[in-house]
């Protein structure tokens, strides 16, 4: 009989071992995880407005994002709609940048994303008819960016670029 409750002891001792070993592997913090959707009509009727969407994810058991900011770059003949971004209050619009006739929008320091949640900004652009031809196509290149430290904010420059330091997640 002693010999059969040997191997039962020693293996409940090893199942006690890995779970143990478990335990700091689960409690390990996650990185944030952010990531952008962003949805617009695929079409648009000459001389109209667009709704434009952009929405910011935090992946299921990252890190909370701090201090979420946008950054949206309109081409040329393209336009954001004042008073379009209810609750997120107006943009930041820096005129001609990057590039000629492009328009850098920002939205800095909108909130913070928990994990497993999301933050939707919307606004409106309208087309020059003047600029863009009928059957035109245009693309806008949109970009979230967030902190892992609550007392820091993802900064731009003074012409909208990102600065890469000031971020740790986008």
């Amino acid at each position: 009989m002693a010999a059969s409750v040997a191997p039962l002891s020693t293996v409940r001792v090893l199942a006690a071992t890995a779970i143990l070993a478990l335990i700091p592997a689960q409690a390990a913090q996650a990185a944030t995880a952010v990531a952008l959707d962003k949805s617009a009509p695929t079409t648009q009727l000459y001389g109209t407005t667009a709704s434009v969407n952009l929405r910011a994810s935090n992946a299921a058991g990252a890190d909370r994002a701090y201090n979420v900011s946008f950054r949206d770059v309109l081409p040329a003949g393209v336009s954001y709609v004042a008073t379009t971004t209810p609750g997120a209050g107006a943009p930041t619009v820096i005129a001609n940048q990057p590039a000629t006739g492009q328009t850098t929008l920002l939205w800095p320091n909108l909130g913070d994303l928990s994990a497993s949640s999301s933050y939707t900004l919307s606004y409106t652009v309208a087309h020059d008819p003047g600029v863009l031809a009928v059957g035109t196509t245009y693309t806008n290149s949109a970009g979230v960016y967030a902190q892992a430290d609550p007392r820091i904010l993802p900064k731009f420059t003074a012409a909208g670029a990102p600065i890469a330091a000031s971020y740790t997640d986008s």
